[in-house]
């Protein structure tokens, strides 16, 4: 069997003479249905073959007589004792077997909640100020012989709501009653239709289609509304809309006359029109020259909703290849491609661009007049290089400017090379290290212009094991129009590790004594540790100093350290001797007085440093915090995280 029932929301459809029924404007066919077709009578699966319609009335199978509240899918009516008009075809025209919607009404299933003969629903069409037409066929399927006082002629409403379970919502709603064949052999087809624009104040989910038993008759003359129905279509007003993706070479948003369309065929790249939220309205390829068009004369299943006011409406391209109401919340480019901005006024030549927010998306305010050179500039993406640097020692500070970071731009810097003076976004490194750029810590994303390969330095940091040799940054490349490549690695091996393995450190404050506890986890070469300690957090001072407890500072094993300090208040004193030591910048003039006061500062220290152990002033309401400074035994020096003493 096959089946001639069609959903316009693909690019392929299958259309009948009354699909083309021609209106006023230019309408986009968003369902057209004949039942389908098929070479027996009735139908062996009718629910199947009035889909995507939904009804209250139950489908039959089987060559018997269609009963009261049920239909059947059949391609010539069915008699039913001598009251039905019997072996007449369907109304699609050219097709031989085709198929109609046979219904036995039941005067229990009627209005538009209990008697839905036929019912479509769509999200993705269902566009505030939109105008539709809907259109369909229906006949009596009663002789003209058979009384009229006894039987009633055949009734059917139409009504679109945003739901079937509220009646008095509906937009718009009209009835009909079908009259009689003068023949007892022939139909007599009637063909309605219903235009109506769907009010701006719109904000339903779904839009309903309610084909429906419209009878009223609740008391007498029940009998009779018997009918078939036919050949509906449903319509959506629409525009014209097109416009080419383009190679923008020079960057500025405008199609000048040198630069090409994207090629759409080799990797598919299609156009759409979509809703606020995304659903797809409409698909079209673009083509190997970059052009994308929505005309539904050119192409069915096209076309943009007419609309004279701003509903949220976009046009957008996209690798993903999505079918109508489905999602399409974003731009993508083709491979290789950034989006650069849109030129939504369709200038070619010159002009300012209208867009720039370069999200391959373009607003349409007003969709009441086609437009044309709706354009997309796109740019050939640069290329980021991974780079490789070995260091012949251990993990130390190192200046990356001898294996510079390198690219290529399709457009303005063909060959691979130093991308010193131009833009580039760095990344983290992995194990711990740290990478600065003119000596600011690097952090997430990190934008440089005018890069200094001088100024790229990379250096363990206090959580970077021991046991590594290694570690890797990411970074991008930025073009002159501010497009980025792929991120690619940069990765720097060390011939030895680290000499010192840093495990947990804690200190703890116990009225005036500091205890600091830490673990080394290994040590290779360690030669001493100073302990450091400050109320700032930033200004240390070393307040002690611990010997390696292994001879040769090498272990494999992990070691335990332990260190106590009474504080008398010396960690005052640093901001003194920072104030004394700026004396030096001054005259001659000057440093004497400052000499004086670093003599008073001594002093004052001295004295300090001999009051008495529980003497806690001047740090007994204030935070402390530690550092441990490593040394190798070749005077190379690292430092542990800061902890912050927890008192007791």
């Amino acid at each position: 069997m096959k089946r001639i029932h069609s959903i316009c929301l693909s690019m392929t459809v299958v259309f009948s003479v009354a699909c083309s029924q021609a209106f006023s404007q230019v309408y986009r066919t968003i369902l057209y249905s004949s039942f389908g077709t098929g070479s027996t009578n009735p139908s062996t699966s009718p629910a199947s073959d009035i889909l995507p319609g939904a009804t209250s009335y139950t489908a039959q199978t089987g060559s018997g007589s269609t009963t009261d509240g049920n239909y059947s899918v059949v391609n010539a009516t069915r008699g039913y004792s001598s009251l039905w008009i019997a072996g007449a075809p369907d109304h699609t025209t050219g097709d031989v077997n085709g198929y109609m919607m046979l219904i036995n009404a039941n005067p229990a299933k009627k209005g538009q909640i209990g008697g839905t003969y036929f019912l479509y629903t769509t999200s993705a069409f269902d566009i505030p100020g939109a105008e539709y037409a809907i259109d369909f066929w229906a006949a009596n399927l009663l002789q003209n012989s058979i009384s009229t006082t006894v039987y009633k002629n055949s009734m059917i409403g139409l009504a679109v709501s945003p739901s079937i379970t509220n009646a008095s919502a509906a937009y718009s709603n009209s009835s009909w009653t079908l009259a009689r064949s003068a023949s007892n052999t022939a139909l007599a087809w009637e063909n309605h239709n219903l235009p109506f624009t769907l009010p701006l104040s719109y904000t339903g989910a779904a839009l309903y289609f309610n084909f429906y038993n419209s009878d009223n008759d609740l008391v007498s003359n029940t009998n009779g509304n018997d009918l078939v129905l036919d050949d509906i279509t449903i319509k959506i007003r629409v525009s014209a809309l097109s416009g080419t993706v383009f190679n923008d070479l020079n960057g500025n948003g405008i199609k000048d006359g040198s630069e090409t369309g994207i090629n759409g065929s080799t990797t598919p790249l299609y156009a759409y029109i979509v809703k606020t939220d995304g659903t797809v309205m409409a698909k079209v390829a673009v083509s190997a020259t970059g052009t994308y068009s929505f005309n539904e004369a050119v192409a069915a299943g096209t076309g943009v909703p007419y609309i004279a006011s701003n509903q949220g409406l976009k046009v957008l391209y996209s690798t993903a290849n999505v079918a109508v109401g489905g999602s399409v919340p974003a731009a993508v480019p083709p491979v290789g491609y950034g989006i650069l901005r849109e030129n939504v006024s369709g200038n070619t030549t010159g002009g300012a661009v209208d867009n720039t927010s370069g999200d391959g998306i373009i607003n349409l305010t007003n969709t009441s007049t086609d437009k044309t050179n709706l354009n997309f500039a796109v740019n050939a993406l640069p290329e980021a290089y991974p780079e490789n640097k070995f260091v012949s020692g251990k993990p130390v500070l190192t200046n990356l400017s001898d294996i510079p970071l390198e690219g290529r731009d399709p457009v303005d810097q063909p060959v691979k090379t130093s991308w010193s003076g131009r833009s580039v976004i760095l990344n983290p490194p992995s194990n711990g290290f740290i990478l600065k750029y003119n000596g600011t810590v690097v952090t997430g994303d990190f934008p440089v212009a005018n890069y200094n390969p001088a100024l790229l330095t990379i250096e363990p940091g206090p959580s970077t094991p021991g046991n590594v040799t290694t570690t890797v940054f990411t970074y991008k490349v930025v073009d002159g129009v501010g497009l980025q490549s792929s991120p690619v690695n940069y990765t720097v091996s060390y011939a030895t590790s680290l000499p010192v393995v840093f495990g947990t450190i804690e200190a703890n404050l116990s009225g005036s004594a500091l205890t600091v506890n830490w673990q080394a986890v290994s040590e290779l070469n360690n030669d001493h540790y100073e302990i450091e300690a400050s109320y700032d957090g930033t200004n240390f001072i070393k307040i002690g100093e611990v010997k390696t407890q292994v001879p040769g500072g090498n272990s494999e094993k992990a070691l335990q350290y332990s260190f106590t300090k009474t504080l008398p208040g010396q960690l005052a004193g640093i901001g003194l001797c920072v104030l004394a030591l700026t004396g030096f910048l001054f005259n001659k003039r000057s440093r004497v007085v400052f000499a004086l006061i670093m003599l008073t500062s001594v002093i004052i220290l001295n004295t300090g440093c001999t009051k008495k152990g529980d003497d806690v002033s001047g740090y007994t309401n204030q935070d402390v915090f530690v550092r441990i400074k490593q040394t190798d035994k070749d005077g190379t020096a690292r430092y542990s995280q800061v902890v912050q003493a927890i008192r007791k």
